[in-house]
Formats: C-alpha cells, structure tokens, sequence
C-alpha cells in the first residue's frame, strides 16, 4: 500500500511575528548587560582620568591643538543700578527728544533705576560713565594681567538733544578705581589709588577662584566717542588680548555743551537749573 508523503504544517503569520519578537528580546537581554557595563565602565574610566589628571591638563591639550577659548573670564556691568560702587556717579544722559517727550524719572531726582528708563528712549551717557569689570580665570593655575588700555573708535561732533541731570546730590569721592581720560588724545588710563593719585597696580595674578574688579570712570570726552578697552594677559607662558565693550558694541560717552537743554526732576515735573 503506498503511503502518502507527510505535510509540513504552516506556521501563521501572528505565531511568525510573536516568535521573531521573542528571538530579539532574548538576545536584547542576552547583549543589553554588556552594552550597560561598557557605558557605565567608559563614564567611570572618564571621571577617574578627570579627577587624577585634572581639569588643567584638558584645558592645556585644548591650548595645544587650538581649540581653546581664553583663559579670562570677563563680565561687564554698565548698569549702574546692578552694583555698588564706592565711586560717587550720578549717570546723566542725553536723549533725542524734547523734555515734554520724557515721562517722569522712575525714582524722583535720584539715579535709582534711571539707566535702564533713559536707555529705552535711546540714551547716552553723558559727561561721564561708570563701568564694572570683573575678570577671573578659568584654571587653578594662575593667569597673570599685564596691563589695561583704552582704544578709541571714533570721535563725532557733540550731540544734540536733552540732557536729564540732577540737583544737589553730592560729588564725588576719592577710591580706587581706573580712570579714563576722555579728552586726551589718544585717551589715557590710570590706575587710582586710595590717596587719589595714580599709581602703578600691574600685574594682578587671577585663577578659578580669585577675581579682580576694576570700577572704571570716564570722563571729559570731546564731542560724541565711541570707545573700549583692552585687557592683556599672560597664561602658561603665552600672551594674549581681550576686549573690553558693552556687548559687542563699543562704550559710548557724550560731551555736555553749554547750548544744551539741561533739566531735573524737583516738585513733581521737570525743571530748568
């Protein structure tokens, strides 16, 4: 009697697909602890070589193959309302509208919160300005600064507008800080010292964890210039010069003419001297 050859029963598609799915889980969870231990072995490797070579090291192959930035921090305040300062100055401005244009000063006849209200109608300092830069380095090992200098970009002719002073506030009083002298040409910087005299401060030694703060004070300027300042410096050996502005931009100072229309605040409305 012949017999019939046997038939290959057919697997479904579903029982297909569930079984493929089990066969990549299993080997998921055969490789997935390898995988873990490799990452978690690569991170802890890399912390190590962190934590016994040092930051320092990093920071000096990054030199070497130029890929580092510089070794200074730098942060520049022009607000004068977002640091104390034992320099008296009582920011002025001169603004491109006629005094009936500007609203009342946000705190009376007091400099409190008037940078930020004259700068949003376009103003510029005038007479003078205050400026805080901090510097500190980014290593343990110390960067030396060399010396501080102003550049200046561009003289124009004395501005027309507003000018919104004060009455009765005071003058200034003799600190230490850097002092620009405007007027000069080319401008002058001098470092002054607590007797009010300039004297020599350079150079300063500052690390990841000592900074320097220079209040710097500009006056007397000639008509309408526009200005910055340059911070020299020494790291590892190599040389190097930063840029001083007020974000990009160079700081600008006004002179104040006697042709101006100068007014305070006093008794709730602005006021001729």
């Amino acid at each position: 009697m012949a017999v019939s050859p046997r038939k290959r029963r057919r697997r479904s598609p579903r029982k297909a697909k569930r079984a493929s799915t089990t066969e990549w889980l299993r080997k998921a969870l055969d490789t997935w602890p390898k995988k873990a231990a490799a990452a978690v072995g690569g991170a802890l490797f890399a912390s190590a070589m962190s934590y016994f070579i040092g930051a320092d090291f990093w920071q000096g192959v990054e030199r070497k193959v130029g890929t580092a930035g510089p070794p200074v921090q730098i942060t520049t305040l022009t607000d004068v309302d977002r640091f104390d300062s034992d320099l008296g100055h009582f920011p002025e401005f001169i603004v491109d509208r006629p005094i009936d244009k500007v609203s009342r000063p946000p705190s009376g006849n007091t400099p409190d919160g008037r940078y930020g209200w004259a700068k949003e109608m376009g103003g510029v300092d005038a007479s003078a300005s205050l400026i805080r830069v901090v510097v500190s380095g980014k290593a343990n090992t110390p960067t030396l600064l060399q010396g501080l200098r102003v550049k200046l970009v561009e003289r124009r002719p004395a501005l027309d507008g507003t000018l919104l002073t004060y009455t009765g506030i005071g003058s200034a009083q003799s600190v230490r800080y850097i002092q620009v002298d405007l007027g000069k040409s080319p401008p002058t910087l001098d470092y002054i010292g607590a007797e009010g005299k300039p004297e020599d401060h350079f150079p300063l030694r500052v690390s990841e964890s000592e900074a320097e703060v220079f209040d710097v004070w500009a006056g007397s300027p000639r008509g309408d210039q526009s200005w910055y300042l340059e911070l020299d410096y020494t790291a590892d050996g190599e040389q190097g010069t930063m840029r001083i502005d007020d974000d990009g931009k160079p700081f600008r100072t006004v002179q104040v003419s006697s042709s101006e229309d100068s007014y305070f605040w006093f008794g709730g409305r602005w006021r001729q001297p």
